[in-house]
């Protein structure tokens, strides 16, 4: 019975592992954005742990041939892990296919320092929907201050807003053609 139970423990780390990335997961989603990792990272992050999880899992799942368990067992955690594998392998190829057809990358994230190098802001740019959203640097965390828009339909994705930093730092202006903001930052 001991051998059996040293055999199920790394697939109870896993499952383990999987529920708290998906929860994890459905916690970063449900606070709207406004608060997320800094540039890039926001959509790397998730589809490099989900690789992770499943190689892992195919490695599991590769061993589980040769335990010693009951077949319901094996066919249980089958259902289990191969379910999230598939999933994941479903969310890597997703992922995958947007970023190398472009819809997200990291040429639409630009990084402006203030002129005392204390504070930055990151725009990223949705071209599809012409909209320019501003985030606070917060060291490895963006905090997301307002949004602005840059023209009606699909923009390039060389459209950008001029940024100009206010004294005091407190606020961006930011203008595109016949367009102009202002955008207000929290006060650290």
């Amino acid at each position: 019975m001991k051998d059996l139970s040293s055999k199920a423990q790394p697939l109870i780390v896993l499952l383990l592992l999987h529920t708290f990335f998906f929860g994890v997961f459905i916690l970063t989603v449900s606070q709207s954005g406004r608060y997320t990792l800094r540039g890039f990272w926001q959509w790397l992050a998730a589809p490099l742990l989900i690789l992770v999880l499943l190689i892992c899992s195919l490695k599991i799942l590769n061993q589980i041939q040769v335990t010693a368990l009951f077949r319901w067992q094996k066919i249980l955690i089958w259902l289990i892990h191969g379910t999230g594998a598939f999933f994941s392998w479903l969310y890597c190829c997703g992922f995958f296919t947007i970023a190398l057809s472009g819809i997200v990358s990291p040429r639409h994230y630009v990084n402006y320092p203030s002129p005392s190098e204390q504070r930055s802001v990151t725009i990223v740019s949705h071209n599809i929907t012409c909209t320019q959203q501003v985030y606070l640097n917060r060291g490895l965390i963006m905090q997301s201050v307002g949004s602005f828009n840059i023209g009606t339909g699909k923009c390039l994705d060389s459209a950008r807003a001029q940024i100009q930093w206010q004294p005091g730092e407190t606020a961006i202006v930011w203008r595109y053609h016949d367009r102009q903001g202002v955008i207000q930052l929290p006060i650290d």
